[in-house]
């Protein structure tokens, strides 16, 4: 049976540290993507402040409430939502840079905190570092998570190539002077794992940053199926299909020659 899914990238420009403006925009997408058919939505990472860092020591973060919007708005909308939040965790006093996946009934499925801050940002200051990789599953697909700049660790994708991922959400505040670096890395993530990458980038700018847009729509030949500019607000949209990774991964047995190769190696050392 091919399993097919219909998903979307909202790009948006994010208001900093407005988090009732950002969440009635996002509220505003997700009715636009209902319409088209969506059945799982993508926003960028910290949309709700707008990843304005500096605001999160005078901004009253209220974690709860934000989730509580954001499921509500999936299930107004009837599809699952993955958005990148800030949470706070009040019992340690700590703030994780957090994508949250809310399926069609408000639900909260799963919960990933990034692991590979941004030091260059200077995440490492306001974030403690998540330490597991999650993903979940939606039509009978497995679907991993990642991060803007977990981009640039290939052992993360590979963790959810390993672990049976036939797509990876990406959330993202990715900066423009790097827009090359963006397009060639989710490429690569999407050839060498030979799965989809489905990747929310944000535009606009904040204390100096400027982002890239480009959210895309990537298959597992590297091919970009469906993307946006780097200066407009919108949705890409792609009905994304298994039979394409079951193509590209029979063409090409990477998972077969690398269990092939990790037999082998396991071998050499036992003998």
């Amino acid at each position: 049976m091919n399993e097919i899914l219909n998903c979307s990238c909202v790009q948006m420009n994010c208001t900093p540290s407005d988090i009732s403006y950002n969440l009635k925009k996002a509220g505003e997408f997700a009715g636009k993507a209902r319409e088209n058919g969506t059945k799982i939505l993508v926003f960028p990472e910290l949309f709700d402040i707008g990843y304005d860092l500096s605001s999160l020591s005078t901004l009253k973060i209220d974690t709860r409430n934000t989730v509580d919007a954001v499921s509500k708005m999936a299930k107004d909308n009837n599809m699952f939502i993955a958005a990148g939040l800030t949470e706070m965790e009040k019992s340690e006093g700590v703030f994780y840079n957090t994508v949250y996946v809310f399926n069609n009934s408000g639900e909260t499925v799963v919960k990933y905190r990034k692991i590979n801050l941004f030091s260059l940002s200077k995440e490492t200051r306001y974030f403690k570092p998540g330490i597991n990789p999650q993903s979940f599953i939606i039509n009978n697909i497995k679907v991993g998570i990642m991060i803007c700049y977990d981009l640039r660790f290939p052992e993360l994708a590979r963790y959810y190539f390993k672990n049976g991922c036939k797509a990876i959400i990406i959330s993202s505040a990715f900066p423009k002077p790097r827009q090359e670096h963006w397009n060639t890395l989710l490429r690569a993530r999407a050839i060498e794992n030979q799965l989809y990458i489905i990747a929310s980038n944000r535009i606009g700018s904040v204390n100096g940053i400027e982002f890239a847009g480009s959210s895309s729509i990537i298959d597992p030949w590297g091919e970009v199926v469906e993307s946006l500019d780097n200066d407009s607000e919108g949705i890409v949209k792609c009905c994304i299909s298994m039979n394409k990774v079951d193509e590209v991964r029979k063409t090409i047995p990477c998972y077969d020659d690398m269990l092939r190769l990790e037999k082998d190696i396991l071998n050499f050392y036992r003998s």
